[in-house]
């Protein structure tokens, strides 16, 4: 990894994860900084061009806003003047649409906006199990959060403190800045949130079926010593129906070692 990448603002998972072992002066993987961000200590950054839509109360507005202070907001499009959107950062919070749960950004002065696929007019959604989901290789790491982390890593602090996950969206207002995260909203409570979701999303159909595919080919006699990045392409050319992204296994994969260590168990890698 160039010692230039300092001067770029954003940089693959890849890139990040070359940059933090050089940093730390230790291996670091793609499966290790998902983790990372899984356990609320990195923001991700996803690039792209959404539609920004303001959102305003489907409940009475006394109603709204008691559920509001407790992180849930439930919503309608409005008839506003519709944004441009360019990015924006996971973790994030929820709104609620009828029954579907839209991924949420906040303005400063507590607007809130959904994201809308320009093309086909679709709604972003919280959830990380979907087939629309964008792979590992789509998302981004902002530079100087990897610095920031190597810098935890690296102090001789065993309770280091919780990172702001709060970040500003880049959208084509003017005079209002858009965050994934209202700006009072306290460090804790966005490593919860972020936690909350990771352990929600990766439920089933998706984590049993890829633990299915990965029993049956573990079982396999013939089968070669395998990396976890075999094991993931031989899941998705084997399962292609079931729509398993690279993503959702990484993150799977994530979950399973995350709670191996937290029992003092080593997780088993293929050489």
């Amino acid at each position: 990894m160039s010692k230039l990448s300092k001067f770029r603002s954003h940089i693959r998972f890849d890139e990040a994860a070359a940059l933090l072992s050089r940093l730390i002066d230790e291996p670091v993987s793609i499966d290790q900084l998902v983790s990372l961000h899984e356990l609320g200590w990195l923001p991700v950054f996803r690039p792209g061009l959404f539609e920004l839509v303001k959102l305003t109360p489907a409940i009475p507005e006394d109603e709204y806003l008691e559920h509001a202070r407790d992180g849930r907001y439930f919503v309608k499009p409005s008839d506003e003047g519709i944004q441009l959107c360019f990015g924006f950062y996971y973790p994030y919070t929820e709104a609620y649409a009828g029954p579907k749960r839209l991924i949420a950004l906040h303005g400063q002065g507590g607007q809130i906006y959904a994201l809308r696929e320009p093309n086909t007019q679709e709604y972003l959604l919280a959830t990380q199990s979907k087939e629309s989901d964008p792979e590992i290789e789509q998302l981004l790491i902002a530079t100087k959060d990897i610095y920031d982390i190597a810098e935890i890593a690296n102090s001789s602090n065993i309770e280091p403190p919780r990172p702001c996950l709060s970040r500003k969206a880049e959208c084509t207002y003017s005079d209002i800045d858009i965050f994934n995260f209202l700006p009072d909203t306290s460090v804790e409570k966005q490593a919860h949130t972020q936690q909350g979701r990771h352990i929600e999303d990766n439920q089933p159909p998706a984590f049993l079926l890829a633990i299915s595919a990965l029993l049956e080919l573990c079982l396999d006699i013939n089968s070669r010593r395998r990396t976890q990045e075999l094991v993931i392409s031989e899941i998705r050319d084997k399962y292609p129906d079931w729509k398993l992204s690279q993503s959702t296994l990484q993150k799977i994969f994530a979950t399973a070692n995350s709670a191996a260590r937290a029992q003092g168990i080593p997780p088993k890698r293929a050489k």
